[in-house]
């Protein structure tokens, strides 16, 4: 075990908000709604950098809808930019 604590932000996206979760990542670790934001980048860049001052290794995670279908004000990969900071890993989840 390294020691290293981790934290997993889980985001529902939606064309205007943004919804936001985190769990603690050790086992049976606590899972909280943090609330919603703008989807708008200045938003989320907010929320990044707030999220990675609290010193751990964060994981992003969220569900990427279909490219063709406007779910949101970015597509996948802009967000995926926008939550990749020193110290964050993001993984996108395909619906089907």
């Amino acid at each position: 075990m390294t020691g290293e604590h981790m934290a997993f932000i889980g985001l529902d996206t939606s064309k205007f908000k943004i919804s936001v979760a985190v769990a603690d990542g050790e086992r049976n670790g606590e899972v909280r709604f943090l609330g919603d934001i703008s989807s708008e980048p200045a938003s989320v860049a907010g929320m990044v950098k707030k999220l990675a001052k609290r010193g751990a290794k964060v994981h992003f995670c969220y569900e990427a809808g279909p490219r063709d279908t406007p779910t949101s004000n970015f597509e996948g990969p802009v967000l995926s930019r926008l939550l990749t900071v020193d110290e964050t890993e993001s993984s996108i989840e395909s619906p089907r």
